[in-house]
This record gives C-alpha cells, sequence and structure tokens, in this order.
C-alpha cells in the first residue's frame, strides 16, 4: 500500500525524471467538482535546489492550498 501510495504521489512528476529533469508540484486547491488541481514547474537537470526555491516563492506569494482530506478513497493526514 505505501508503494502505491508514493507512485500516485509522483506519477505527476514522473515524466519530467525521464528527461532527467526536475519537477515539483504545488496543489492549487480544487475545482467545482472537488477534483484536485496543481501546479507543475520543470527544470533543468541537477537545479533541484533552486526550482525548489522558485516553488516556495511561489507558494509564500499565492498562499498554501488546503490538502484534499480523502483522495480516491486514501485518508492523506
Amino acid at each position: 500500500m505505501a508503494m502505491q501510495a508514493a507512485m500516485g504521489m509522483t506519477r505527476n512528476t514522473q515524466p519530467a525524471n525521464y528527461f532527467d529533469w526536475c519537477a515539483v508540484t504545488l496543489p492549487m486547491g480544487s475545482d467545482t467538482a472537488g477534483m484536485p488541481l496543481g501546479l507543475q514547474l520543470n527544470g533543468p537537470s541537477h537545479n533541484d535546489s533552486r526550482l525548489l526555491a522558485i516553488a516556495v516563492a511561489l507558494e509564500a506569494l499565492l498562499g498554501t492550498a488546503a490538502q484534499p482530506k480523502v483522495f480516491r478513497g486514501h485518508k492523506l493526514s
């Protein structure tokens, strides 16, 4: 179950990893149907710390979105 959860959490950034890019996804809340929305940032290889700094700055600017309590039947908190 832990592997399934880990794959579910990283599946959106995996395509970038296949090309040796780094990626981070920021939660952006939910749509009107309650589905989670996110913003994905990609950067060139070996720029993980720079990309994370940009993501932290964006979160400070935009605020953090509330995480859904249940997603696909799995409790997240």
